[in-house]
């Protein structure tokens, strides 16, 4: 491994602190690489601005420049939603691909089965991010994660749109090829108590510090089944928007001790056209923002309506101004 591909392992090992991505950006100063040098530290600097307003210079893409490719912090992120690497699978795996400034690799649209080369490829360890999405009609099997023996390096993991989530997430709980993550996201996947327990009971998510279980739906009874289970010390922060739990499930999340450094909290449903009438109130927000087993710093309520936010709700921002946030969406 060269002394260049050392660093950028490194920036890809904390992907948040900014302190070895600027330990790179000096190497390349001292290698001739100063216009390179200086695109890194302005994105770290200014993180507001798109990669395209930075205007990187259009030889650091190489083969990936017609692949959704754009820089995030110094390094490629390559968005795949069009097909584009799977029509030429076996060219990315080749030599012509430098996956040295790759970290974030995301999938979608994929025919089933499609993803299993590139799992068995260890070039995977070159990512710390890892995305899969697919429409609601699409693949129905879980995909072969657990059996990759190249995901070691993923710091992030993002999962969307998937139809059997419960027993994707069974079999990842069992990988032992993930002990590096800290950011899990499901999303739309159907997950259901079955899936909750799972993700509760198994030490495999010791060390998440961000997880989203966003659009998945749950009800009192899973979200009583994800408030058991193992401890979770160092998960910070939480999302379990667009639910179908009532006061009743958020009473359960206030109660648990399993997330004792939980810091940020995101709750929120959509209305069901049906029946309009609000699926959780005021007295599960207002019992979460006083648990005593964690002490939420932030509390996010999003709740997709016609109607307006209920105003019982709006009176608690006026009562926790600095701790609950509703958007009006």
């Amino acid at each position: 491994m060269s002394d260049l591909h050392a660093l950028v392992r490194a920036c890809k090992a904390e992907p948040e602190d900014d302190a070895p991505r600027l330990i790179l950006a000096d190497w390349l100063d001292e290698h001739d690489e100063e216009e390179r040098a200086t695109f890194i530290r302005r994105q770290i600097a200014e993180p507001n601005l798109s990669s395209e307003q930075l205007a990187p210079n259009p030889l650091w893409f190489g083969e990936w420049m017609n692949c959704g490719a754009s820089f995030h912090r110094g390094l490629l992120h390559v968005y795949d939603h069009d097909q584009k690497l799977y029509e030429k699978l076996a060219t990315i795996l080749a030599t012509a691909f430098d996956w040295i400034w790759v970290e974030h690799l995301s999938i979608g649209g994929w025919q089933n089965g499609a993803c299993n080369e590139l799992l068995r490829s260890p070039k995977f360890l070159e990512l710390n991010s890892l995305g899969f999405s697919f429409n609601f009609n699409g693949a129905n099997r879980a995909l072969p994660l657990s059996e990759s023996r190249f995901l070691s390096n993923l710091k992030h993991l993002h999962i969307f749109g998937f139809r059997n989530g419960d027993e994707l997430l069974r079999q990842l709980s069992q990988s032992s090829s993930l002990n590096s993550l800290r950011f899990l996201e499901f999303g739309g996947t159907n997950i259901g108590r079955r899936g909750a327990r799972t993700f509760a009971e198994s030490k495999q998510w010791a060390n998440l510090r961000v997880c989203s279980f966003y659009r998945n739906h749950f009800t009192d009874s899973a979200l009583s089944e994800f408030t058991h289970g193992r401890l979770k010390l160092r998960l910070e922060s939480l999302d379990l928007r667009d639910g179908l739990y009532t006061d009743r499930g958020l009473v359960f999340l206030s109660s648990s001790d399993r997330f004792p450094n939980l810091r940020k909290l995101r709750i929120g449903y959509t209305e069901n056209l049906d029946d309009p009438s609000p699926v959780f109130g005021p007295f599960g927000v207002e019992t979460l923002l006083n648990a005593a087993s964690f002490k939420l710093e932030r509390l996010q309520v999003q709740i997709i309506s016609h109607l307006p936010v209920p105003r019982d709700i709006l009176e608690l921002v006026d009562r926790y101004p600095d701790r609950l946030f509703v958007p009006i969406l």
